[in-house]
């Protein structure tokens, strides 16, 4: 079995159709998003920390933000334009 030091992964951009070099990393660019309203939660508990610090019953206020719906795998130059 043959190790290396480190992975080489080549990459096919999903703009241009152009192959890349193994030692060049993909640039995730967003090809569409989406508005989503987040409903109020009542009575969500914050995760767990330290043991000694009291758990909260907690109301979480919802509101709206941005979905990422698709993000493509682009090369240097198209990420650019």
């Amino acid at each position: 079995m043959m190790y290396r030091s480190w992975p080489f992964f080549m990459f096919i951009c999903e703009s241009c159709g152009a192959q890349q070099a193994a030692n060049l990393s993909p640039t995730l660019k967003i090809v569409s998003s989406r508005v989503k309203t987040y409903p109020e939660r009542f009575r969500t508990i914050p995760p767990k920390g330290h043991e000694k610090k009291p758990r909260h019953v907690k109301i979480d206020r919802g509101g709206e933000g941005q979905e990422i719906v698709r993000e493509i795998s682009v090369c240097e130059r198209c990420a650019i334009a």
